[in-house]
């Protein structure tokens, strides 16, 4: 695992994950393992943003309540065209708060806001805020939606499937929550180890069954922000965040 504290800026690509891709998945696991572990998550769906040229820009939303998502800030640009899609169902979001310390560019930091549906977004439940500041070393479960792979080949295809998978928490960094991929290989994929890529942007990181994270970029050394070995990813830390949630909803 490299030390991306001691690293010059200019040896590091950051990738923010907001296209059509979903994680990295253990080379040494069944792909369907990794589709059927999602449906545990179905407050994770899909986000459409539409940009001002009216491209289409995929990632993904937790929902959180019966009108609020929580999202990736840097996914959705500056449109405010914005709907989500829950059971082939397309519902308008009517009004985003970024966070006021959100900058494009300054990865690990603040990436997240909160969008208030038009309607109800019913769910069976509805995922509870992680609170304690205990995160690093736990096993998180983590979602997205898109293009996959493994970690030898990074993502490589494009499905319409979504997967969701485990990881440690190694590290935090500013406001994140930072995961890696293990190089020994699983042994009994009984942990279906994952990593987020493009697209993933705003799915969720969940800590014994509680939203502890949105997910947020990939960064590498390699010059390839591809979720491969050496690759970490970033999910903005919701235990830092709780106040400002609580005061936007």
């Amino acid at each position: 695992m490299f030390n991306i504290l001691s690293m010059i800026l200019f040896f590091i690509t950051i990738f923010f994950i907001g296209s059509s891709y979903s994680g990295t998945i253990d080379p040494f696991c069944r792909d369907v393992e990794y589709i059927h572990y999602y449906t545990n998550f179905d407050c994770v769906v899909r986000l459409e943003a539409i940009d001002k040229k009216g491209a289409i820009l995929n990632s993904s939303a937790v929902i959180i309540g019966p009108r609020t998502i929580l999202m990736a800030a840097h996914s959705i640009g500056n449109t405010d065209q914005i709907k989500i899609v829950l059971n082939d169902k397309a519902y308008k979001i009517i009004k985003v708060i970024k966070h006021k310390d959100f900058v494009q560019e300054n990865y690990g930091y603040y990436d997240i806001a909160i969008g208030l549906s038009e309607i109800d977004l019913t769910l069976s439940k509805y995922p509870v805020l992680y609170q304690e500041s205990n995160e690093v070393n736990q096993i998180a479960s983590i979602c997205g939606t898109g293009m996959t792979g493994n970690f030898k080949t990074g993502a490589i295809r494009s499905t319409k499937s979504p997967r969701a998978g485990t990881n440690k928490i190694d590290r935090t960094y500013g406001t994140s929550l930072v995961c890696s991929a293990s190089e020994h290989g699983a042994k009994d994929c009984t942990n279906l180890e994952f990593l987020i890529c493009n697209g993933d942007s705003g799915g969720g990181l969940f800590i014994d069954g509680k939203l502890a994270g949105i997910n947020s970029c990939v960064v590498a050394t390699d010059g390839n922000a591809n979720s491969d070995y050496g690759d970490e990813t970033y999910h903005t830390r919701i235990s830092e965040l709780q106040e400002w949630i609580k005061d936007n909803q």
